[in-house]
C-alpha cells in the first residue's frame, strides 16, 4: 500500500469517526434536551475535530506541492544532463577534425569531415526542438514587412531601418545596437543596428 492510499484510508476513518461521533450526539440530543454547557462542549469537540481534518489536509497539500516542486527540478535536471551526454561526442568529432585538418593537406577531406560533423550538429539540434536553418534575406524593405507579420524573430538591419520596423510592431526591440557597440571599439562611426 503506497503512502497516497494510507492517507486516504486515514481520512475516510477520519470521516466515519465524525460521522459516528455526529450521530451519537443527535441520538443523544433526541434523548434527552442538552444544557447550554453540554451544546458548548460538544461544539467544541466539533471545532477541534475539523481543525486536526483542516491541518491533515494542509499538511498533505503542502508535501504534494513539495514533491512536484522536486520532481519538476529532476526532470530538468536529467534533460540538461542527457543534452550534455548527447553533444559530447559532437565535440569530440570538431576535436578529432580539427587535429586532422592540421595534420593533413587534403582540403576536400577536411571539408567532407567537417560537413558529417555539422550534419549531426543539425540532427542533434533538431531532435532538441532549436531548428538550425538560416535565413538570409538582403532585402531590407522585405524583412521589414516581414517583422510587421511577426515572420521573422531576430533580424539585422540598417538604422533607418530598424526605426521603420519599431514604428510598425512596437514588440520588437532593439538588443543590440551595433553603432554602440562599434563606437566603444573603434574610432570611425557604423551607422548600423540589430532588432
Amino acid at each position: 500500500m503506497d503512502k497516497n492510499e494510507e492517507k486516504y484510508n486515514e481520512t475516510e476513518h477520519i470521516e466515519e469517526s465524525n460521522q459516528a461521533t455526529e450521530e451519537t450526539a443527535s441520538s443523544e440530543a433526541q434523548d434527552a434536551p442538552m444544557t447550554d454547557e453540554q451544546q458548548i462542549a460538544l461544539l467544541q469537540e466539533q471545532l477541534e475535530r475539523e481543525k486536526k481534518e483542516y491541518l491533515f489536509l494542509m499538511a498533505e497539500f503542502d508535501n504534494f506541492r513539495k514533491r512536484v516542486v522536486k520532481e519538476k527540478a529532476d526532470i530538468i535536471k536529467n534533460a540538461k544532463g542527457q543534452a550534455l551526454e548527447e553533444i559530447l561526442p559532437i565535440i569530440d568529432d570538431f576535436e578529432r577534425g580539427l587535429k586532422a585538418a592540421s595534420e593533413t593537406d587534403n582540403a576536400e577531406a577536411v571539408k567532407e569531415g567537417m560537413n558529417l560533423i555539422y550534419s549531426k550538429c543539425v540532427k542533434f539540434l533538431e531532435k532538441n526542438g532549436v531548428n538550425a536553418t538560416v535565413e538570409v534575406e538582403a532585402d531590407h524593405q522585405a524583412l521589414v514587412a516581414r517583422i510587421v507579420q511577426n515572420d521573422v524573430s531576430i533580424a539585422i538591419l540598417p538604422e533607418p531601418m530598424v526605426t521603420t520596423a519599431l514604428l510598425q510592431n512596437d514588440t520588437y526591440k532593439v538588443a543590440l545596437n551595433l553603432s554602440t557597440e562599434w563606437d566603444k571599439v573603434s574610432d570611425q562611426s557604423l551607422v548600423m543596428g540589430c532588432l
